[in-house]
């Protein structure tokens, strides 16, 4: 679907789903980025992801202003949009910098990704260098509609820090692994 404002694309390679626009999907959007949302959700929804894989997500910006990319890339497009996704897990990171549209006239500065992966995949935009911090075995409640993610970060605080770095100088920007079972 392509507009003067966005551009989704349901790529040759399968099981890839890439969109361009000129603005950041907010949560409730309005106008153009209401037909952008629903564009998208329409594409995401022919992803079909079996047993072992996970759903490899980017949130890619030149826009260096603060902001949560799990929002952009799954609340606010809403969870109906993932249904048909049978996953093992889910993996995203955000990039800054944003990859050519396939357009070279459009404006876009805001770039979303959906791809199948593996879980011992790698990251795309980043690269491990080292850990700054790292706990194992930690005694986490069973998730319910009750647990207040809170409770998850009290674990971390209380639970048995297992590795630490202790450099003077912390980066602004680093990765998270979580892996729950």
């Amino acid at each position: 679907m392509l507009s003067n404002k966005y551009t989704v694309v349901s790529s040759a390679m399968p099981g890839l789903v890439e969109a361009w626009s000129s603005q950041r999907l907010p949560f409730e959007p309005k106008g153009w980025l209401a037909d952008f949302r629903n564009d998208l959700r329409q594409t995401v929804r022919t992803l079909r992801i079996g047993p072992s894989r996970i759903l490899h997500a980017v949130y890619a910006s030149n826009d260096p202003t603060r902001c949560d990319a799990e929002n952009i890339l799954f609340y606010n497009i809403g969870s109906a949009a993932f249904s048909s996704v049978d996953t093992q897990g889910v993996r995203f990171e955000r990039a800054f910098d944003c990859p050519e549209p396939p357009s070279p006239t459009d404006p876009s500065t805001h770039y979303v990704a959906y791809a199948i992966g593996r879980a011992g995949d790698s990251f795309i935009y980043w690269t491990e260098r080292r850990t700054l911090a790292a706990w194992s075995d930690l005694a986490i409640s069973p998730f319910t509609s009750s647990l207040r993610p809170a409770s998850a970060w009290y674990w971390l605080k209380t639970g048995r820090l297992h590795q630490l770095d202790h450099l003077n100088l912390i980066p602004s920007q680093y990765g998270l692994s979580i892996t729950l079972t």
